[in-house]
């Protein structure tokens, strides 16, 4: 075990179920301010606990006090073995987060203590723990953007986590995975070996697999277009591209037949306003385009 292992060990244990007080919180967040590696450390420290917790090797009838055969468990290798085993984040933090949430259509910003800067997308939920000098955040659903400070910041996705000091990153949940694209910057990623620059993206899995992949300029530009009320389509089918719709507005737009489904759009549109869309595709792909019962309907000409 190195030295940031073994101090995280330390700190681990010495607030397992127990409430810091607020001299040992605050040298606590010093540490962890200190270097990005301490925020990974403590949290896999944690996470190393709770797991054998899990597994029995703690009792309900057991102090919650300073333990050192808590210190023992995760000095005596039995850390560096659940490090190769554990890929979450951790438990994170005995203090409370601070929930955020946004609904269908809306976009919220939250400036953080360290010159950062959070952003969430349309129905999106996050829990924070900000300070001075570290932000730690766990992403639940929806799609998010993180301008990282002066401090270190770390962001929980599901079996991973996701570090970094000064960069741009952003992260978006679909039903079978989550995917992390970097726009600035350096990140680093649980289990990973090399940290991500700009233009990297990876996709996460629930069960931990990985699929790393590159974009182009251009690709990242339209990345970020949801930042002004955007939704920016290249060479898009027209299937996707109303699903990504749906994520912003209630109104529905609704394909009929397999075939026009399958058309491919591109274009910059607002994403509050399908039905200005749906008259842009309409024209360029020379669909019909009716709205009964307030659903748009897309479908090929009458013969």
């Amino acid at each position: 075990m190195n030295e940031i292992d073994a101090i995280a060990a330390d700190w681990a244990a010495r607030l397992d179920g127990a409430s810091p007080g607020a001299e040992a919180e605050a040298a606590l967040d010093a540490w962890l301010a200190e270097d990005v590696r301490h925020v990974g450390a403590f949290a896999r420290a944690q996470a190393l606990l709770i797991a054998y917790e899990r597994a029995g090797t703690a009792t309900a009838s057991r102090p919650r006090t300073v333990r050192p055969d808590r210190r023992r468990l995760l000095w005596g290798g039995g850390m560096a073995a659940g490090l190769a085993a554990l890929s979450v984040g951790g438990f994170w933090m005995v203090s409370a987060e601070t929930a955020y949430a946004t609904a269908l259509g809306e976009r919220r910003t939250i400036s953080l203590k360290d010159g950062g800067t959070l952003i969430l997308n349309t129905e999106s939920r996050v829990g924070v723990r900000d300070a001075e000098n570290h932000c730690r955040i766990t992403f639940e659903q929806g799609e998010i953007l993180v301008q990282t400070g002066t401090g270190p910041t770390a962001v929980r996705c599901g079996p991973a986590t996701i570090s970094s000091t000064g960069a741009t990153f952003g992260l978006r949940q679909y039903a079978d995975r989550s995917v992390l694209t970097v726009f600035s910057g350096r990140v680093s990623v649980t289990g990973q070996d090399a940290a991500l620059s700009a233009g990297d993206r990876l996709r996460l899995a629930p069960d931990g697999a990985v699929a790393l992949a590159r974009l182009a300029p251009d690709a990242l530009e339209r990345e970020l277009a949801w930042r002004d009320g955007r939704i920016a389509l290249q060479d898009t089918t027209l299937t996707e591209a109303v699903a990504e719709f749906a994520r912003y507005t209630p109104m529905k737009i609704r394909i009929e037949g397999a075939e026009v489904g399958a058309r491919k759009v591109s274009g910059l549109f607002a994403a509050n306003d399908p039905a200005a869309f749906a008259h842009a595709v309409g024209v360029t792909s020379r669909l019909n385009v009716r709205t009964e019962n307030g659903i748009i309907h897309l479908s090929e000409p009458a013969p």
